[in-house]
């Protein structure tokens, strides 16, 4: 479906309330333990308008691996590519396909797998050798030592760290000389190990299991929004007129999610204040930038990139973004995306090995200029992100806007209040 976004009055402060979808990255974690920890039992949910699709693909898989379903699919969820590989290799109990839609079969699997199989795991590449989709057979996990390489993403170490209640102590995890990806995710993953007794020791770039402390039982599932998907929020308030303000219900801090120091820190310095309340978190559009360019580093937050880049391209603020090659092994290449998308809009971006960066040049476009459809390459942080700059082009169209269901079904009625759909 393609949307054509229409800004409604907006010359004085605007007041909102969003409800954000909860957090992905948590809620996919916890589901992997129980799991593990439960012989394959779910973790009680409430799956509801605002349950992002990632994760009923998650729960979906995990129901069908418990019916002993020969073909489990993923769709295009690659935090479930990457959790259920591990997952299954270590406890399925029948040979099965895992599969998955879209660019899925275009992503990379080959580090997990080759450290899975290091340890054991009976895994084979059905089509191109390190993609999906795998053949998982019954295998036992022996060893003491893999070797992994998460330097495109930390998602693979977070899949052998879940696999604690299989592991015994004295298991270690080497990452080598290469940067591990978003590592804020992986000390997530740790974080929600340690609460529940599974205790790890990191030295440099290697993981010691030490085993579970039996007195420690699971934590009750704490409902708390994503903030990946509050980076929408943010853009949209300092897009806003001055004195504009947007609460966030359910949003914490501090949190686990790494993006919240990104967020809270970097839109300080653009002039919005985060206001750390006891049912969420309230932004507010009070200053102009305090900065004349965005010089940023994005290894560790790679999912903020492309509301950024809208931002710094609406805004006329010149940026230089780095640690985002990783980028184009996401959903879509989200570098090459933006500079095309970006383009149409009249933005000129330059794109590096390991760079992104804008030179604060305004749109080449003049008033009057028909607007282009805007390409969303199935890719549900494209769409988010390209459609907050409908409040500097009015009318501008969005391609495949139902993508937005992955992380954040209700996105589009969240926007109502200042964009009208068309």
């Amino acid at each position: 479906m393609t949307l054509s976004l229409h800004p409604r009055e907006l010359t004085s402060p605007q007041h909102l309330h969003w409800r954000l979808p909860s957090s992905k990255s948590l809620t996919a974690r916890r589901l992997l333990l129980h799991a593990l920890e439960e012989g394959g039992a779910l973790l009680p949910l409430e799956l509801d308008a605002d349950t992002p699709e990632d994760i009923r693909v998650l729960v979906s898989a995990l129901e069908a691996h418990r019916r002993g379903e020969p073909v489990i699919h993923v769709g295009a969820s690659g935090t479930a590519m990457r959790f259920l590989t591990a997952y299954l290799a270590a406890t399925t109990h029948y040979p099965l396909r895992l599969e998955g839609a879209d660019r899925q079969h275009e992503r990379p699997i080959a580090p997990l797998v080759t450290a899975l199989r290091g340890a054991g795991a009976d895994i084979s590449y059905l089509e191109a050798e390190g993609f999906p989709p795998l053949v998982i057979a019954p295998s036992r996990l022996e060893g003491e030592l893999l070797e992994l390489d998460a330097s495109s993403s930390s998602q693979y170490l977070s899949a052998l760290l879940l696999l604690s209640p299989r592991l015994s102590p004295g298991y270690c995890i080497e990452l080598g000389d290469k940067p591990l990806a978003s590592a804020p995710y992986a000390a997530m993953t740790l974080q929600l190990l340690g609460e529940v007794g599974y205790r790890w020791q990191q030295e440099g770039t290697r993981y010691h299991y030490l085993g579970k402390d039996q007195r420690s039982k699971v934590q009750p599932l704490r409902d708390e929004a994503d903030w990946s998907a509050a980076s929408y929020a943010y853009v949209l308030t300092k897009l806003l007129p001055l004195g504009s303000s947007c609460f966030l219900s359910r949003l914490r801090y501090p949190s686990l999610q790494g993006d919240s120091e990104a967020l809270l820190g970097r839109f300080a310095l653009l002039g919005v204040r985060s206001e750390v309340q006891e049912e969420g978190i309230l932004l507010r559009h009070e200053a102009a930038p305090s900065i004349g360019e965005m010089r940023w580093e994005f290894n560790s937050c790679p999912d903020l990139v492309p509301s950024f880049a809208v931002l710094g391209c609406a805004l006329g603020l010149p940026f230089h973004f780095t640690g985002v090659a990783h980028l184009r092994l996401k959903e879509s290449d989200r570098l090459t995306a933006l500079v095309t998308e970006l383009a149409k809009l009249g933005y000129g971006l330059e794109l590096g090995v390991d760079h992104l960066s804008y030179a604060g040049r305004p749109t080449k476009l003049t008033a009057g200029d028909p607007l282009p459809t805007l390409a969303t390459y199935r890719d549900h942080r494209m769409a988010m992100a390209l459609a907050l700059l409908a409040l500097k082009h009015p009318g501008l169209q969005i391609a495949d806007t139902e993508v937005v269901a992955k992380s954040f079904p209700s996105y589009w009625q969240q926007l109502d209040s200042v964009l009208q759909l068309r």
